[in-house]
């Protein structure tokens, strides 16, 4: 009998050690996804900035918004940027003229921020798109 109660001895700690282990990986897994919540919502964040920047000029400034040619977009299009209010991440805006619904190329845009960021473990990219158009 004094056998039987040694078994169960190793029995309970291997439990324990199991249980601890699992425990250990869930809260491991719970920092990840916390930490990913976070890369996401700081790309949220940069998107709109750059965003709010494009209408701010579309807006200040229509002649050079709506000339593909113009600095404007030689600078801002189609080349990775940097904010420096989000380090570790960067941008980069792409253009499409939009002639659907009665639009002109030069009158309708569709634009794409794409937004990655250093540490992102498989290099991906959050993409955000917005419609402008002339009124």
């Amino acid at each position: 009998m004094k056998g039987q109660s040694l078994i169960e001895v190793v029995f309970s700690i291997g439990l324990v050690i199991l249980v601890i282990t699992g425990i250990a990986m869930l809260l491991v897994n719970i920092v990840g996804a916390r930490t990913k919540s976070h890369e996401r919502l700081r790309t949220v964040e940069l998107s709109q900035v750059v965003m709010e920047n494009l209408l701010s000029t579309k807006n200040s400034n229509p002649t050079e918004f709506w000339d593909l040619g113009s600095s404007f977009w030689i600078q801002n299009k189609d080349v990775s940027l940097t904010n420096p209010s989000f380090p570790n991440y960067d941008y980069m805006v792409r253009v499409t003229p939009n002639s659907t619904s009665g639009c002109n190329p030069t009158s309708c845009f569709d634009v794409v921020v794409s937004v990655g960021w250093s540490g992102s473990p498989d290099g991906s990219r959050n993409e955000f798109n917005r419609f402008f158009g002339r009124i």
